[in-house]
């Protein structure tokens, strides 16, 4: 697939099918200016990573896991992310590009689909996961202003 930027540049992204242990690509969100891709790489079991491309700089950066909440009139992710010692929840806001933190809450899940949003605004969000004792767990968060 080809994309062409505002700016006339063009970027080349090799699109692969989902059911093979190849990895794929994929588009994931096409936002007012960034496009959000899906990447999961080599060998079955592996995360979906989250590449973000700017429309009108090209710009092109990795941020985390690709999102396990999308708000597509919003243009507001939630995804994890990891640092060199731990990992945390992202919120990333694309339109006012405001980006917000939160602890990683403990799970017994290694590797995909580990956390649920059930419910997101503006204060806080809850989100479902399965503790280390196998227990279904919901967690509200406040939102920092």
């Amino acid at each position: 697939m080809i994309l062409t930027l505002q700016n006339g540049a063009q970027i080349e992204l090799d699109l692969r099918y989902k059911d093979n242990f190849r990895g794929y690509t994929e588009l994931g969100a096409d936002f007012e200016n960034y496009v959000l891709i899906k990447h999961r790489g080599d060998g079955s079991g592996n995360p979906e990573k989250l590449r973000v491309i700017n429309k009108i700089t090209g710009e092109d950066h990795w941020l985390g896991n690709y999102p396990f909440y999308l708000d597509k009139e919003n243009e507001i992710v939630v995804y994890k992310a990891y640092t060199e010692s731990s990992s945390q929840i992202v919120v990333h806001d694309f339109l006012s590009e405001r980006t917000e933190t939160y602890p990683t809450p403990d799970t017994k899940c290694e590797c995909c689909g580990c956390f649920e949003i059930i419910q997101f605004d503006y204060e806080s969000f809850t989100i479902k996961f399965v503790d280390p004792e196998d227990n279904q767990t919901e967690l509200k968060m406040t939102r920092k202003k």
